[in-house]
């Protein structure tokens, strides 16, 4: 009846997390779990060594797309692929280290920051990255209003 937490390291021995096994069932591919002890069981955690080609794709929020990304090294992937407009992918050698930037205002939205996976990243516009992994960069623009002033403000509201 006890409910056990367990974390696995996001890498061991060179290899990566994959997923945890209850039994030999996959049960997650997050790498903390709460496990519920009702019987005796196995947890399992599956690691693979990392892939020699990774991807990295590179995307937008707000504008979701036609973001201009530059890319300050390598200029090129693999594939001869260098700058590109959001969405678009990029093939990297594995630890390959990349430094990407973005634009500081898009469709009239400001940069606020980047995201790799879904998590807060960088808020500077030119990030690096070391390549271990595929990987998803999303630059997040926020519409930012212009004050207007205030006509009575100087006459203290008169």
């Amino acid at each position: 009846g006890t409910t056990v937490t367990l974390t696995a390291p996001l890498t061991a021995g060179g290899n990566n997390f994959v997923h945890w096994l209850r039994d030999g069932t996959p049960l997650s591919g997050n790498p903390t779990i709460n496990v519920l002890m009702n019987a005796d069981i196995t947890m399992t955690a599956v690691y693979e060594p990392p892939p020699a080609i990774v991807r990295l794709t590179v995307m937008s929020s707000n504008p979701n797309n036609g973001v201009a990304i530059t890319f300050i090294s390598p200029l090129t992937d693999t594939n001869g692929d260098g700058n590109g407009a959001t969405t678009f992918t990029r093939v990297y050698t594995n630890g390959t280290v990349v430094t990407l930037r973005a634009p500081p205002v898009a469709a009239g939205n400001t940069f606020l920051r980047w995201e790799l996976n879904g998590v807060n990243y960088s808020p500077l516009r030119q990030t690096t990255l070391t390549m271990n992994n595929h990987y998803t960069m999303m630059a997040i623009y926020v519409y930012v209003p212009i004050p207007i002033p205030d006509p009575d403000a100087s006459t203290g509201g008169i």
